[in-house]
């Protein structure tokens, strides 16, 4: 295998999904998956919350895996929405006071 493409790095920046939350996600199933024994050492990833991208350095066809599995999993949410809506509640007009 070339040593070159295992030096090499890949940047992904996403466009819906957070970086860190993605890499967090796909660290633990990488931990639960066998970690080191299932090749996660051959590869790292990490993500750069200032750009919100993914940074992808090992193996080359792990990381090509990975890769993969990153833009698949950046989809936008369901009903169009990030991670929050801001909705105006309606305000009942005001009464006068009795007396």
């Amino acid at each position: 295998m070339d040593d070159d493409d295992d030096q090499q790095m890949d940047i992904i920046t996403l466009q819906n999904a957070a970086a860190t939350e993605l890499v967090r996600t796909l660290n633990q199933m990488a931990q639960g998956a066998g970690g080191t024994e299932s090749g996660a050492a051959a590869v790292k990833m990490v993500a750069d919350e200032r750009t919100n991208s993914v940074l992808i350095s090992g193996e080359k066809s792990l990381r090509l895996r990975l890769k993969a599995m990153v833009l698949e999993l950046d989809t936008p949410q369901p009903g169009g929405g990030g991670g929050s809506n801001v909705v105006a509640a309606p305000v009942p007009p005001a009464t006068p006071p009795t007396s």
